[in-house]
């Protein structure tokens, strides 16, 4: 039975998918409300080795003062008491260093950290396929240890997905369509003192997730919200 089990999942796999909140149209095909995500830098100071090296360029790809990055993502530690003894551990973690990265300090962010766009991914695979002379060989190897040093200065800096909600026609029917906001609304009990419905474990009940306040937003909140999905695949180890 074992070896059935270790069988199974050494060749299947699991990837958990969010629910991505539907959009919200007229029987003309309008859109009212569409998603419109946006990007928080946040910092965890555990992964930090360099402060001091990680600020100065951070300091370059977000134009803020290195100064007041420093002490943010310094190492600050507390003592933890567990089975009676006393450990250290990092205090300062998922520090909040902008709410809202403008796009192109997001795109800065995303490439220094090796992120590609799909046009570069491209490039690159054609490049593998080039002969490159001695001269351009020497020049993408100094330009990899340029990445992988900049990406080890990014460590521990992450681009947070922050949902949200643009309204397309704002001045028509705003009171109708209604809001929607990140944060799960505090359940309350009704007038005869009931408890809360039971939530159903299928739905999306995430607290990052988008939640209706008013409107249809509200109304149709379950429908909008939709359901987590998951994708299980079986792999061909032959």
């Amino acid at each position: 039975e074992y070896s059935r089990k270790t069988a199974i999942s050494e060749r299947t796999s699991e990837d958990k998918r969010k629910s991505v909140r539907g959009p919200i149209t007229d029987s003309a095909g309008r859109i009212f409300a569409v998603n419109s995500p946006y990007f928080a830098l946040v910092a965890d100071a555990k992964f930090i080795e360099d402060p001091v090296a990680t600020a100065n360029y951070l300091g370059e790809l977000t134009h803020k003062d290195p100064a007041t990055l420093i002490p943010m993502i310094t190492k600050k530690f507390r003592e933890v008491k567990s089975k009676g003894k006393v450990t250290q551990e990092v205090s300062n973690r998922n520090i909040l260093l902008d709410a809202r990265v403008p796009v192109d300090v997001e795109q800065a962010i995303f490439k220094a950290k090796g992120g590609k766009t799909p046009s570069e991914l491209e490039m690159e695979a054609a490049d593998k396929k080039r002969v490159l002379t001695k001269q351009q060989s020497d020049a993408k190897k100094e330009q990899n240890k340029i990445i992988i040093r900049h990406k080890k200065l990014l460590e521990g800096i992450v681009l947070r997905e922050v949902p949200a909600r643009q309204y397309k026609q704002s001045s028509l029917a705003g009171v109708v369509i209604g809001t929607a906001t990140i944060g799960k609304p505090k359940p309350t009990a009704s007038k005869k003192g009931l408890m809360p419905k039971p939530v159903d474990p299928d739905a999306n009940n995430d607290s990052d997730r988008l939640y209706g306040r008013s409107g249809i937003e509200q109304y149709c909140d379950k429908q909008l919200a939709g359901k987590n999905g998951l994708i299980r695949a079986e792999h061909d180890n032959s």
